[in-house]
């Protein structure tokens, strides 16, 4: 296992864990609901992120791009899941309540993660090296 794919699935598997102790905590955070939203969120992306360090070296990623890619990946899953943990710590939203700075500051990790996301996951599809042919 090369350090791009090393990386990665360390990132999956600490959010693996993570998202499993969180499933312990459910109940008395503020915000269950949200709670089970991180708890969901980091068990899914954890296990898709050990999943793509496993077939990591068999996309033939651009060398040039490998690691600032896969570390891009990993880093944009977990600022969604930080912000997904901090809405867990905010009351639910009462109906025409602005939102407070707790949720603006997770809607801010969340967005920002999400797009970085985006970026990272579109630029892994563009990425790769051509294949050879036989023939």
């Amino acid at each position: 296992m090369d350090a791009v794919s090393r990386a990665v699935c360390i990132g999956g598997f600490a959010m693996f864990v993570f998202g499993l102790a969180i499933g312990f905590i459910l109940k008395v955070l503020p915000n269950p609901r949200a709670a089970l939203s991180a708890h969901l969120n980091a068990v899914q992306s954890g296990t898709f992120l050990i999943v793509l360090a496993l077939l990591w070296p068999k996309l033939s990623v651009w060398p040039r791009v490998a690691a600032t890619l896969g570390n891009a990946i990993w880093i944009a899953f977990w600022a969604v899941e930080v912000g997904m943990v901090i809405a867990s710590f905010a009351p639910p939203a009462q109906e025409g309540a602005p939102a407070g700075p707790i949720r603006l500051s997770a809607a801010a990790f969340q967005l920002s993660g999400a797009v970085a996301m985006f970026i990272a996951v579109t630029a892994l599809l563009f990425t790769f090296a051509p294949a050879a042919h036989v023939g």
